[in-house]
């Protein structure tokens, strides 16, 4: 059985593009139910309900997940997605295994450190991010931020 370490979200589209159109069809929606009438407190409450049915873009736009985890000395990445044959806007899910690895499988150099892992699972992602459909996005942001930090020689030996 594998040992995942890390998981990373897939999204359908950048944070950019969903809000641009949140706005448009936040604004297309409240102007069609109140039509030439501009009451603040059913403004609010459309908006509210709007949210309420769309969300925002963290969670809400995942089409899948990368799951990270050695194997041997390598790094492989399994890809759960969701079972829609398009990518569309939906609130109802299931993720599934669709590859045991989105890319080949990457060496870990010997003898390992802590900085060349890292380099080797970037790497990863990178192949990973010119794998995925385009327009997809590998949401990295908060790897990224707590990667410099983890001992990753530890993990990695951890995981033999």
């Amino acid at each position: 059985m594998y040992r995942f370490f890390y998981d990373l979200a897939v999204y359908r589209c950048s944070r950019a593009e969903y809000d641009a159109w949140y706005k448009a069809a936040e604004g297309k929606y409240i102007r069609e139910a109140l039509g030439d009438r501009t009451e603040r407190g059913a403004t609010i409450h459309l908006k509210e309900t709007f949210f309420r049915r769309y969300g925002g873009w963290e969670f809400n736009e995942t089409v899948g997940f990368i799951k990270l985890h050695f194997l041997g000395s390598q790094i492989r990445g399994a890809y759960f997605s969701s079972l829609k044959e398009r990518a569309v806007l939906s609130r109802r899910k299931i993720f599934i295994m669709e590859e045991l690895k989105l890319v080949p499988e990457m060496d870990i150099p010997h003898p390992a450190s802590s900085k060349s892992i890292l380099d080797v699972i970037n790497n990863y992602l990178e192949e990973c991010r010119r794998t995925l459909p385009r327009g997809f996005l590998i949401d990295t942001e908060l790897f990224q931020e707590i990667a410099p930090h983890m001992d990753w020689l530890a993990l990695y030996s951890k995981s033999k």
